[in-house]
């Protein structure tokens, strides 16, 4: 009598946003402070809160932004959370074929 083989089940899903923000920063090349600030950005923060928390001035804080908006090719806040989140996801979210829809 031979043993059972053993089996091996693999589970595939889409990576969630706060799984592959870090990568796509990664991706731009943003250095700490820089990685900092986007994450604040992405909590809503205003420029005077992310000067606060990160004990900056906020002429610091815009210069991170400038960078920011430098490497990620934005030109705002919204621009900046658009492409790290909307633009990665784009395809995920308009994938179905019309047979697909309800409508």
């Amino acid at each position: 009598m031979t043993a059972p083989e053993a089996q091996v089940a693999v589970m595939l899903e889409a990576a969630r946003p706060a799984e592959m923000a870090p990568l796509m920063v990664d991706a731009y090349g943003f250095t700490d402070s820089e990685r900092r600030v986007t994450e604040l950005v992405a909590k809503g923060l205003s420029t005077k809160q992310i000067a606060g928390r990160l004990h900056v001035s906020s002429y610091t804080v815009q210069d991170h932004l400038k960078s920011i908006f430098a490497k990620s090719g934005t030109g705002s806040r919204g621009d900046l959370i658009a492409r790290l989140f909307l633009d990665h996801y784009a395809v995920s979210l308009t994938s179905e074929s019309a047979a697909d829809m309800w409508w």
